[in-house]
């Protein structure tokens, strides 16, 4: 095992497929470990596949908008987590090493009632089933503490929650969210939570890419290990005849 610095990547794409091109460029330039992306709007008959990484992802079954993915290098070795069922929040993990990574997207549609009744029961939910948690995505949670201009239902029980819980809020210095409208304000939706027991770096914000939300680029540091190359026998494709005939000769006459 070796002490690794994994480059972790989160966006909120609102829609991957007419920026594909430029994410694949912007990954392999910048050798980015792991993207976590949400809106990807991707159906459920659509894979997607970047090369160099292997794939997990979560598409729409039905209605619009949504979707998660999260490609991880194809040569860390990594596993999907079971998450526990939630009833409002659409999620995605991968455990690398000892770090549970949990892809998190709270749908912008939802109502207050919906989030008074769903929302932190599913933060508690994810909390108490993982340590060693990251918490990424866009929960659509604003508060003035964490550089909003105003507070929302999501951002007012999310502070209240942090007050009493065992995670921390992971911030950007600067906005995620940089709405076309000028009727709509800068503010930063885009967020980290995590119980801190892994070191990580603070996250910052890239100028990169076509969409109202920017992405978060963040380090944490880890023990991993490398994935093992499986070998899989093609037996369809052995040749036989060879086979019988060095297994005649191993045998010698009956």
């Amino acid at each position: 095992m070796n002490l690794n610095q994994l480059k972790i990547l989160f966006w909120n794409a609102r829609g991957i497929t007419n920026k594909l091109t430029e994410f694949k460029k912007f990954i392999h330039l910048n050798d980015i470990d792991v993207a976590c992306v949400c809106e990807s709007f991707l159906k459920s008959e659509k894979t997607l596949f970047v090369k160099g990484y292997r794939t997990i992802q979560k598409n729409r079954t039905n209605g619009r908008f949504g979707g998660l993915f999260i490609i991880v290098k194809e040569n860390l070795s990594f596993g999907e987590l079971p998450l526990p069922k939630l009833n409002l929040l659409e999620c995605l993990g991968v455990k690398i090493g000892k770090a549970n990574l949990i892809l998190t997207y709270l749908p912008g549609q939802s109502t207050d009632r919906t989030i008074n009744n769903s929302f932190i029961n599913d933060l508690k939910r994810i909390s108490s089933s993982f340590e060693s948690l990251f918490i990424i995505g866009d929960i659509n949670a604003r508060h003035r503490t964490w550089n909003c201009a105003d507070n929302n239902r999501a951002g007012i029980l999310l502070h209240q929650y942090l007050s009493q819980s065992k995670c921390f809020l992971s911030v950007p210095d600067d906005h995620t969210y940089c709405p076309v409208s000028m009727c709509m304000r800068p503010s930063t939706i885009d967020l980290i939570l995590t119980d801190a027991v892994i070191p990580h770096s603070k996250p910052w914000v890239i100028n990169e890419f076509h969409s109202d939300h920017l992405p978060i680029r963040f380090d944490i540091t880890i023990k991993i290990t490398t994935a093992s190359v499986q070998n899989i026998p093609i037996y369809s494709q052995a040749n036989w005849k060879l086979f019988r005939e060095e297994l005649d000769y191993l045998l010698g006459p009956l």
